[in-house]
């Protein structure tokens, strides 16, 4: 055999020896895969949900990207105006914000919005923060059941704007 020979059939020998590496491949962590998914809902792929529905089935529409409408009042999402001034008699919807400059605007006085996000089961989410190192705890669930992840939301003028 020629040295070009034995270098060839050296060189596929140990490109075989790589493939055939019993080496388990990394595992992904499911708490970060799970927080990695939040924030990224476009408004073109959502669909539209009135906030009643998500406040009456959450698991249906858990992990689901939506648009919705209603009235944000701090970092709470309500149907109507009027359920701002009674929060613990209708439905909401607690807003987790990575737009802190729309949410400060938002805390300036109370909008209608659009908003795009993704719709979040607070107990699981507050167990998967436990366990991911690095989870942020300012987007931990907190007074309420279901949590919507804020990736896009637009004021609606109205006619005092």
């Amino acid at each position: 055999m020629t040295a070009i020979r034995i270098a060839a059939v050296a060189a596929v020998s140990l490109a075989l020896a790589a493939c055939a590496s019993t080496a388990p491949a990394p595992k992904d962590d499911p708490a970060q895969a799970y927080f990695a998914q939040d924030f990224t809902c476009k408004a073109a792929d959502a669909k539209t949900v009135d906030l009643a529905a998500i406040a009456t089935a959450p698991a249906r529409y858990a992990g689901q990207c939506v648009n919705v409408v209603g009235f944000a009042s701090n970092d709470r999402l309500y149907r109507a105006a009027d359920n701002a001034a009674q929060p613990g008699k209708y439905p909401h919807l607690l807003l987790l914000w990575r737009d802190k400059a729309l949410q400060r605007r938002l805390q300036l006085g109370p909008s209608f919005v659009t908003v795009t996000g993704r719709v979040r089961r607070c107990g699981p989410r507050k167990a998967m923060a436990a366990d991911a190192p690095g989870a942020e705890a300012g987007w931990a669930c907190s007074g309420s059941a279901t949590a919507l992840t804020v990736s896009t939301a637009t004021i609606v003028p109205t006619s005092m704007d």
